[in-house]
């Protein structure tokens, strides 16, 4: 069978407005403000930075890169993940976009979730099948979020 390739942007892009930005500061505020006055400094220098780490990455346009499902290996972008180093995988068409969901060996962010949009899902199921086992996964939660507000 041949490789699935597609090109689409590594996020979903939302639009934000000055309104975005604002809350997001005096979510850092007050996040900072708390973590001081419960003498916690340590946590009000991860919350500015997070913070603005947050900010920095909102602005940021998405790239288009391409997603290639490969013989030996997946490739999204400049990334590489050899089948070897991948668990399992699931397809989630619980939302209005069909998500690959990519269970990673690595211990940290082991889940690789892709928006499949050029190819039918059960052609990248049949592909895939015959590479990794197949599990029930779900969007980690996190993700969910993060796409939800629009990071």
């Amino acid at each position: 069978m041949q490789e699935l390739r597609w090109k689409d942007f590594e996020y979903l892009n939302h639009e934000k407005s000055i309104d975005w930005y604002w809350g997001l500061g005096v979510v850092t505020i007050l996040g900072v403000g708390l973590s001081i006055f419960f003498d916690n400094t340590l946590l009000a220098i991860l919350i500015g930075m997070g913070g603005i780490a947050i900010g920095l990455f909102a602005m940021r346009e998405p790239k288009e890169i391409e997603y290639i499902i490969g013989e030996r290996t997946i490739i999204l972008g400049d990334e590489t993940h050899p089948y070897n180093e991948l668990e399992s995988f699931s397809i989630d068409h619980q939302h209005h976009d069909v998500k690959l969901i990519i269970v990673s060996k690595k211990f940290f962010l082991p889940y690789i979730v892709i928006t499949i949009k050029e190819h039918h899902p059960d052609t990248v199921r049949e592909y895939l099948v015959r590479k990794l086992p197949e599990g029930a996964h779900q969007e980690p939660i996190i993700h969910a979020i993060a796409e939800r507000i629009g990071i």
